[in-house]
């Protein structure tokens, strides 16, 4: 009698339509561990991609912020000296090593507060990559006068301000020359920096001259 391999009868067929072999199996588990594993580094990679993306607008903003208040800074500059916490006079505008500079500002007082004056001392750092600035409400300082710090920049790799006389020479130390005129102050502002990731920034801001 004849056998029939595609009956029922077989052991063979039957084993088939139980299931997938283990081979099958395992060839399935391959793919699907490729495919979890492409479809992981596609999505840490979108979503770095949205962290750095959040982090540069966060960083612009930070610039933006830092160049309008030092614009609004210098550009609120008075010509008028004042007294440091020693008692001794300081020029209306002074630049150490054109990375450390100060001036008094106009300012409008604080709704409500007593004896403070229209005028405020405006301080300027930087160091090891940060843009400082300090500002007193008072004009005329003591060992005891409260100001406030603020890091307006951070991760910088340079930075450094230039005053142009008015000559037109430029100068990283101000007031300059002999017979200093404590009221003296410079024709403009040069502002250079540069930031960690390469980007340079040159700023030029009118000044009230001598």
């Amino acid at each position: 009698m004849p056998v029939n391999w595609f009956s029922s009868s077989n052991p063979n067929s039957r084993y088939k339509s139980q299931g997938f072999t283990l081979i099958e199996l395992m060839v399935a588990l391959l793919l699907f561990g490729i495919l979890f594993s492409a479809t992981f580094q596609i999505f840490n990679q979108v979503a770095d991609a949205e962290s750095r993306s959040r982090e540069s607008y966060a960083q612009r903003l930070d610039l933006e912020k830092a160049i309008n208040l030092l614009k609004q800074d210098l550009l609120a500059m008075v010509r008028r000296p004042f007294k440091d916490q020693y008692g001794d006079s300081v020029p209306a505008f002074s630049l150490n090593n054109g990375q450390r500079f100060e001036f008094v500002r106009n300012h409008v007082p604080a709704l409500g507060s007593e004896n403070v004056s229209d005028l405020g001392h405006i301080e300027y750092l930087f160091n090891k990559g940060r843009l400082i600035r300090k500002h007193w409400m008072h004009l005329d300082l003591d060992s005891a006068s409260p100001f406030d710090e603020q890091i307006l920049l951070e991760g910088l790799v340079t930075f450094e301000i230039q005053v142009v006389d008015e000559q037109k020479r430029e100068h990283i130390e101000w007031p300059s020359g002999k017979g200093v005129n404590l009221k003296s102050m410079p024709e403009m502002f040069l502002v250079k920096f540069q930031t960690s990731d390469g980007r340079e920034f040159n700023l030029a801001i009118p000044g009230l001259g001598e």
